[in-house]
C-alpha cells in the first residue's frame, strides 16, 4: 500500500485480511469442495439468521460510535491560543486567535489508542453477517441466500475502509479544532 501513513498500516492491513477472508468464503462455496446439503431448511431458521445478522449490521455502527463517544469523554485535550496566520493585519485591537492543539503526538497517540476498538468492532460485526452466510449454506439455503449474506458483510467491510479521518475525525469533531497531519 503504497504512501499509506504509518498510523494506518495495521488497521489497513485489518481490514483487507478480513475482506480476503471473506472472499475466501465465496471461493470455498463456489468450488464444490464438499457436499453441501440439498434439503431445504424449515424457514424460522432463515428468519432467525436474517435478524441476526440485521442486529449485526445494526450493531456494527451503533456500538462502535457508544465505545467512541465514551473513549472521548475520558480524554482531556489540551488547547492553546495562537495568533490566526489567515487574519488581516490591523493597526487596532488583539490580534484574532485560533486554538490549535497543545501536543499534536499526544492527540495522534490518543487517537489511534481510542479510534482502534471501535474499528475492529464495527468490521468484526460486518464480517459476522458474511460468516452467518458461509454458515448458512452448510444448512442448506441456496446459493441466493448465502450469497447475499456474503455480499452484505463484504459490502459492510469496504465501507469502513480506514482513513485519518476514521481516527481523527471524531477527535476533531469533539474540540472543534483540527488535527495536524
Amino acid at each position: 500500500m503504497a504512501g499509506t501513513p504509518s498510523r494506518l498500516f495495521v488497521p489497513r492491513m485489518l481490514w483487507l485480511a478480513l475482506l480476503i477472508a471473506q472472499g475466501i468464503f465465496v471461493l470455498l462455496l463456489a468450488v464444490p469442495l464438499v457436499e453441501l446439503p440439498s434439503a431445504r431448511p424449515d424457514d424460522t431458521l432463515l428468519a432467525v439468521l436474517v435478524a441476526v445478522a440485521t442486529s449485526s449490521a445494526i450493531a456494527s455502527f451503533l456500538l462502535p460510535q457508544h465505545f467512541l463517544r465514551a473513549a472521548l469523554a475520558r480524554h482531556r485535550f489540551e488547547m492553546r491560543e495562537v495568533p490566526d496566520p489567515s487574519a488581516p493585519v490591523g493597526f487596532r485591537g488583539a490580534a484574532p486567535t485560533i486554538r490549535e492543539h497543545a501536543d499534536v503526538a499526544a492527540v495522534h497517540r490518543i487517537a489511534r489508542m481510542i479510534g482502534t476498538t471501535p474499528f475492529i468492532l464495527s468490521i468484526a460485526f460486518s464480517e459476522s453477517i458474511s460468516v452467518i452466510g458461509f454458515a448458512s449454506a452448510f444448512l442448506g439455503h441456496p446459493p441466493i441466500v448465502w450469497g447475499a449474506f456474503i455480499a452484505t458483510g463484504i459490502a459492510l467491510t469496504a465501507l469502513r475502509f480506514p482513513t485519518d479521518a476514521t481516527f481523527f475525525g471524531p477527535i476533531e469533531r469533539h474540540t472543534g479544532v483540527p488535527v495536524p497531519r
